[in-house]
């Protein structure tokens, strides 16, 4: 959300964007950044606004499939 009150949407495709964390899988518009414990993986994903105006908030949105995501962090980087 952006501070003037617009919306932007970026959905995140399983088999795309991520991956079950369970064992290492690569996909293709994520990065594997490191592996936990039993061969579980962490993944980065990077999303850059298509507008340069400030944020005011960010929203983490369960789509209608079957995966149940799991989000470690969030960093916003100022441009």
């Amino acid at each position: 959300v952006y501070s003037d009150g617009q919306t932007e949407d970026h959905p995140m495709i399983n088999g795309v964007h991520m991956a079950d964390y369970i064992r290492k899988v690569d996909v293709p518009d994520s990065i594997f950044a490191f592996e936990l414990n039993n061969g579980h993986q962490i993944r980065t994903i990077k999303i850059k606004p298509k507008r340069d105006v400030a944020l005011s908030s960010l929203k983490l949105i369960k789509g209608t499939d079957e995966t149940a995501p799991i989000v470690m962090a969030v960093t916003i980087e100022s441009p």
